[in-house]
């Protein structure tokens, strides 16, 4: 790699030919190697340097600029962390990536005339959906969600609010999971659930297009997902169990249908817990969901009220809620619903998920008093839906692991 303009990098490795030196080296986000350099001082592995063409066709020149402290170079450390000599894209790629689709999808919502809210970050009540561990912080939670405080604007007269923005889970690492992650969320007034799930399948597009112009689908695992120029699958709870696991339940989703299904040996429920509904429900979802996805977007719909503690609940059957999860290559991305809108239901199903926790062994939530205050006050017909933005990045850019397409990981801090 001679050029004729003047390089940056860092070495990888160095080596002598005759008199002059060659090397390994980073320099942007990829491996080069320079050779028939002249060395203006001694190089170790880890400096910084600078390489000049030389004059009148002399060999050029290349002087370190920087680097580490003696005994202190780290291949594994920042230096080298988000570039990763030899994997292609590096992690500093995927990061360009990432704020290509994060533009795509503002540009979205901004052409859709949503106004984008710095939502708080330090609440006062969370979620107390029993399957969550909200971290406490300054006598309050660091937020598992910005959907109240969406809500509450709703109320106050916005109809198009969308947060792009930190989220905040205990207990949750892994490859698809950090403690600290990035939530898209957003809401339409006088909207149904079908308009937020055609939000979905157009900045998806629209995502997919920024990092790979043209294209209609994404690779998982050697297949191919289709994610434009086909409609997206829409499919019931109670129609996925059917097909998927051939586990049939009552449209009630009740207790008995659950417990009869349930004992199947192979679907691997234990039978200590057979006769708790929602724990049932969870097993079994989670076998269904592996297979949802896979040759195009499905939205999982009509799910079981009690799976669900802010959903409107379906006229029809109140043993349903309106809800609809987004899942691509057996990966859930969204999950959204209808408002629900009558508060002394919305704090039965708060006070519903406490008891639950106690029941678990877990500590209750404070509940966010103000978000059923602002219900009382009376909130407009609409839909919403949160989008784990870190785990479409991972979709659009083929990686498995949340760590490639963020800055830094828990354990990196």
């Amino acid at each position: 790699m001679i050029t004729p303009h003047r390089v940056h990098g860092r070495i990888l490795e160095t080596w002598q030919e005759g008199a002059l030196t060659s090397m390994a080296l980073i320099a942007g986000a990829a491996r080069h190697v320079a050779r028939g350099l002249r060395a203006d001082g001694p190089l170790a592995p880890g400096d910084i340097v600078e390489i000049e063409p030389g004059d009148g066709g002399a060999p050029p020149v290349v002087r370190r600029v920087g680097g580490p402290a003696a005994g202190a170079w780290d291949p594994g450390g920042d230096a080298l962390r988000w570039r990763q000599p030899g994997q292609a894209p590096s992690r500093m790629a995927l990061l360009f990536q990432r704020q290509a689709i994060l533009r795509a999808v503002r540009e979205y919502f901004f052409e859709q005339g949503f106004l984008e809210v710095q939502a708080p970050l330090l609440v006062k009540g969370a979620c107390p959906d029993a399957h969550l561990s909200p971290m406490r912080a300054e006598g309050g939670y660091l937020t598992t969600s910005t959907e109240y405080q969406i809500k509450r604007m709703i109320v106050g007269g916005f109809t198009r609010v969308f947060t792009l923005t930190q989220n905040f889970r205990g207990g949750d690492v892994g490859a698809r999971h950090n403690p600290e992650f990035t939530m898209l969320e957003w809401a339409r007034a006088f909207a149904p659930l079908d308009a937020i799930e055609d939000d979905v399948e157009a900045f998806v597009q629209r995502a997919l297009h920024a990092v790979s112009p043209g294209a209609e689908h994404v690779e998982v695992r050697g297949r191919a997902v289709q994610l434009a120029g086909v409609r997206w699958e829409r499919l019931t709870v109670r129609e996925a169990l059917a097909q998927h696991l051939g586990v049939h339940v009552d449209p009630s989703f009740s207790a008995a249908s659950l417990r009869a299904a349930a004992t199947r040996p192979d679907l691997g429920v234990p039978e200590r817990f057979l006769d708790d509904p929602p724990m049932v429900l969870s097993m079994l979802l989670d076998r269904v969901t592996e297979h949802l996805g896979h040759e195009r977007p499905v939205f999982l719909r009509e799910w079981p009220a009690l799976m669900t503690s802010s959903a409107e609940l379906s006229p029809g059957s109140p043993a349903l809620a309106l809800r609809s999860e987004l899942f691509i290559a057996g990966m859930e991305l969204s999950d959204g619903f209808p408002s629900l809108r009558d508060p002394e239901v919305q704090a039965a199903m708060f006070a519903r998920e406490n008891a639950r926790r106690a029941q678990e062994g877990k500590a209750p939530v404070e509940l966010d008093a103000r978000y059923v205050e602002a219900l009382r006050q009376g909130i407009p017909p609409g839909a919403g839906m949160a989008l784990g933005f870190d785990r479409l990045v991972m979709l659009l850019t083929g990686q498995e692991h949340i760590r490639d397409v963020l800055a830094f990981t828990w354990d990196e801090l």
